[in-house]
This record gives structure tokens, C-alpha cells and sequence, in this order.
């Protein structure tokens, strides 16, 4: 039998980052994506696939790029000397639940080793415009729970860029666990305020 049921990311179809770098650029207006054969200069060259955590730095232009890569501009979000910050957004429903603010040491950049992680709210991460165009990111995309790394570039007058999209909310577990069952709360409170409106339709 038909039904009106909303099923959660039924529309998200390809999370590759092709395709985040596609729909990235049609919302915010600037690319992410590079083209590894004509780009002169440095790019994030990373596996489509999720997860792997392959990321290093390559120049350009490259003859041959690595089949099943990506190659996105390198974003300077260097908070100080030697020390990044990464920004871990949770997306439920319609909105930003909450970020998760990483620290990485410069030598762990792509990696998943932490020098420092706090649970925040997207009005102390993001402003609201940011805020209304990641929303906007989500609804093209498909998006309707799963998480989002996030990148300021602060050497290029603070640009937003989403660099990586999941189709889950799995928080950083290496924050203090007082702060993970917070954020695992709010996580499930949002997905039940989802499931319920749903319901009520």
C-alpha cells in the first residue's frame, strides 16, 4: 500500500565528494572542488571514499591524478601555530543540533587524533546566514540526519567550507564522557521530535 511516511535521507543518493564539492559550490557560490590537471599549486587530495582518512597535500597540476580521488582546495583553518580546528556539525530534521569543535595537531591534519574536543552550539560556531546556507546545503543535498565536517578557511577572510558528509550522527568519541552523553542526547531528542511531527501529519 502507498503511504505519505517520511523515510529519513531517502533522498540523499551520493555522498562522494564529488558531489559534496558540487552541491557545495551551487550553495555557497565558490568552489571546493579542484581540477587536479589545470590547478597550479596546492590541493587535499583525499579517497571518494568515507572513512579512509587519507588526506595529504599535493601540488598541481598534476598529469596523472589518482583514480577514485579528490582533490579539493586546501582551507587554512589554522586557529594558531601548528594547531587546526575542525567543526563537526550534527544535522537532524531542519537544523543544526550542535558541533562538535576538534583540535588536531598539524602532523594529524587528516587524521583522527585529537588534541582537544568541545561540544558547541551552532550560534557560537556559525553566524546566522552561515547557519541558513548549511541548512540549505542539507535540503539540496538530500540530507535529513547525518553530520558534516566543516572548515573555516581563516587565511581567506574566515569562507566556509563543508568538506565531508556522513549519513550518520556518530559524535567524536574521544571527547570526556560526560560531554558525549550530552551530545548523544540531543542527537536522539531531535530524532524524536522528527519522528513525532511525522507522525502527528
Amino acid at each position: 500500500p502507498k503511504t505519505s511516511a517520511r523515510v529519513l535521507n531517502a533522498r540523499v543518493h551520493d555522498i562522494s565528494k564529488a558531489n559534496v564539492g558540487r552541491v557545495f559550490e551551487q550553495v555557497f557560490g565558490y568552489p571546493l572542488a579542484l581540477d587536479p590537471r589545470t590547478h597550479s599549486g596546492p590541493m587535499v587530495q583525499k579517497s571518494e571514499i568515507n572513512g579512509v582518512h587519507d588526506g595529504q597535500i599535493v601540488t598541481g597540476p598534476l598529469a596523472h591524478p589518482v583514480p577514485g580521488c579528490a582533490y579539493q582546495h586546501p582551507v587554512e583553518s589554522w586557529i594558531r601555530d601548528g594547531v587546526s580546528e575542525d567543526l563537526r556539525c550534527t544535522f537532524v530534521g531542519d537544523h543544526i543540533v550542535q558541533v562538535f569543535r576538534k583540535e588536531k595537531d598539524k602532523a594529524a591534519r587528516f587524521q583522527t587524533q585529537y588534541l582537544e574536543t568541545t561540544l558547541r552550539d551552532p550560534d557560537d560556531c556559525f553566524t546566522e546566514e552561515e547557519q541558513a546556507m548549511i541548512v540549505q546545503f542539507c535540503a539540496v543535498l538530500g540530507l535529513d540526519f547525518g553530520s558534516m565536517d566543516i572548515l573555516r578557511d581563516y587565511a581567506d577572510g574566515g569562507r566556509l567550507y563543508i568538506v565531508d558528509v556522513n549519513k550518520t550522527c556518530m559524535p567524536v568519541l574521544s571527547m570526556p564522557v560526560r560531554n558525549l552523553e550530552i551530545g548523544l542526547r540531543r542527537i536522539g531528542e531531535a530524532a524524536e521530535a522528527v519522528i513525532l511531527r511525522q507522525a502527528n501529519h
